[in-house]
């Protein structure tokens, strides 16, 4: 206790897990010593965290484990992050999007149980890291096609693939974040103001196609995946 601050020791009253992110004068011995969380972790928090380092990868996002990381509230629940820049000097500055799950922050107010992840964005420092690294500012855009994965597994990480490369061609391109069926996935297409809609299933999958659908009269044709792209930026809807 003698290498806390007063700070510090208060943090340890009220919520231990908060000493590990005692920041003044460094990471101290005793934080470095302790066992880590990521050592300590349930079954299905094992599986989870899994699911989330996978879907990591399958995005090609690159990440750095970091088992001492934690948030200021007690209410987040399995995974927390913080999004840096790796062109600033001081993690302080680097920081400019943390965050976490909180899965049981709607049922302790009140409501229903409801699963939860949500994030502190700052703005100013993500337009000078931007600045920094030479990156546009693109003006917003409603989303051009909805991606909607028929069925789970396989179909579910095609249709995350797909968004991030139409994206990268310039396409607003948007998807379900949960296991919807067919119609409610449309549905959301419709409330996104989308023109089309891109169907991604197993049949999809084994031909390398995508099912594309005019949502404004329902007109749809199979399409090559590796075309989605051009077709979309070069047609009306």
């Amino acid at each position: 206790l003698d290498q806390l601050d007063e700070d510090c020791r208060e943090r340890l009253g009220k919520n231990p897990l908060r000493v590990f992110d005692c920041k003044v004068d460094g990471r101290k011995d005793f934080v470095l010593a302790a066992p880590t969380i990521a050592d300590r972790l349930c079954g299905p928090c094992t599986e989870h965290f899994g699911g989330v380092r996978s879907g990591l990868e399958e995005a090609g996002v690159g990440y750095e484990l970091d088992p001492r990381l934690v948030r200021g509230l007690d209410y987040y629940t399995r995974t927390a992050f913080e999004w840096i820049s790796t062109n600033e000097t001081s993690v302080q500055a680097a920081t400019f999007n943390a965050g976490g799950r909180y899965d049981g922050l709607a049922e302790a107010l009140g409501g229903p149980a409801t699963p939860g992840v949500g994030f502190a964005l700052g703005l100013d420092r993500v337009r000078m890291a931007m600045d920094r690294e030479g990156l546009p500012r693109a003006a917003a855009r409603a989303s051009r096609c909805f991606v909607v994965a028929v069925g789970e597994g396989d179909a579910r990480a095609a249709a995350h693939r797909l968004v991030d490369e139409l994206r990268d061609a310039g396409v607003p391109a948007e998807r379900s974040y949960e296991d919807r069926p067919l119609k409610a996935q449309l549905k959301m297409a419709d409330h996104a103001g989308a023109a089309f809609a891109a169907m991604v299933g197993e049949r999809e999958l084994a031909g390398g196609v995508v099912t594309l659908r005019r949502l404004a009269d329902g007109e749809q044709e199979t399409i090559a995946m590796e075309e989605l792209a051009g077709r979309l930026l070069r047609e009306d809807p």
